[in-house]
């Protein structure tokens, strides 16, 4: 069996769609879900590109019943969106890996458990699976960060200098 990771929260969909990076999870072999209430909150466009993604297979929409029962903890933190809520329950009644960038949520996650991971971790996947180089994923990087994806500079410089200590340079 895959493993499952969530995509829950509209930012990184969205932030890889103007980094004109939406493809890069789907090369990791996952089953990756989502909420329509998450979908819902994209433009139109946005929504037209990834819906090329759910016609493959590569992402798939949760069943409305799966949401019904939200954890109490979850609700009770007012910093955190329907949406979120929709991620969060996902991934809690899955057992899925949340894919985030937002604190807040990666707050209410942890705090019930629950793991979660961010782009660096999609491009670290992609890295150690030969599906990218040091030096593109470097790139992507840089390309998240001009569209203001808010990665940590000191995890994405402390992962750039792993990249190049533990990968060749080139594709094997």
């Amino acid at each position: 069996m895959r493993p499952q990771i969530v995509i829950h929260d509209v930012n990184i969909l969205i932030t890889l769609f103007k980094a004109q990076l939406t493809s890069l999870p789907f090369a990791i072999e996952a089953d990756f879900l989502t909420t329509k209430l998450i979908f819902n909150d994209l433009s139109n466009s946005q929504q037209a590109l990834y819906n090329s993604y759910v016609e493959a297979g590569s992402l798939a929409f949760a069943q409305a019943e799966s949401l019904a029962i939200v954890n109490p903890q979850f609700t009770a933190n007012r910093a955190l969106s329907i949406q979120d809520l929709s991620g969060l329950a996902l991934a809690e009644e899955r057992g899925g890996l949340l894919l985030t960038e937002i604190k807040s949520v990666k707050l209410a996650a942890q705090h019930v458990g629950l793991n979660t991971c961010g782009l660096l971790w999609v491009l670290d996947e992609l890295v150690k699976l030969n599906k990218l180089t040091p030096r593109d994923a470097q790139e992507h990087i840089e390309q998240l960060l001009d569209v203001n994806c808010k990665l940590d500079q000191s995890e994405c410089a402390a992962m750039a200098q792993h990249w190049l200590q533990t990968q060749p340079l080139h594709h094997l």
